[in-house]
């Protein structure tokens, strides 16, 4: 479980196919710079999540994640999951993460 911190909203996430591999060669470290939660200039906070090999996400919002409304998130290039929601600094939050064997995991 996580915290929504008061962090200044960084530059999109832009990735691109050969991001998993760069990323896991410490040859780009851009992209675990932009996973996290960033609060946003409207107040809005950006979620974002790398699980190429996922087939869904989901963000729960709440102390207790099995109360928590699952909040589908997108899918962009390179296996990374976005979604903007309100969810103001303190809140806690985790992932639903379906992967390729059809297990969720909560992380």
């Amino acid at each position: 479980m996580s915290a929504v911190t008061h962090e200044a909203a960084t530059e999109p996430v832009l990735a691109t196919d050969d991001t998993y591999a760069r990323f896991l060669n410490a040859e780009d470290g851009r992209l675990a710079e932009r996973l996290g939660s960033f609060v946003q200039p409207d107040g809005t906070t950006l979620f974002t999540l790398w699980a190429p090999n996922a087939t869904h996400c989901a963000l729960l919002l709440g102390e207790d994640p099995s109360r928590a409304q699952p909040l589908p998130m997108d899918r962009g290039q390179a296996g990374v999951w976005c979604l903007e929601a309100q969810a103001p600094v303190g809140t806690h939050y985790c992932f639903a993460i379906t992967g390729a064997d059809g297990e969720t995991r909560l992380k």
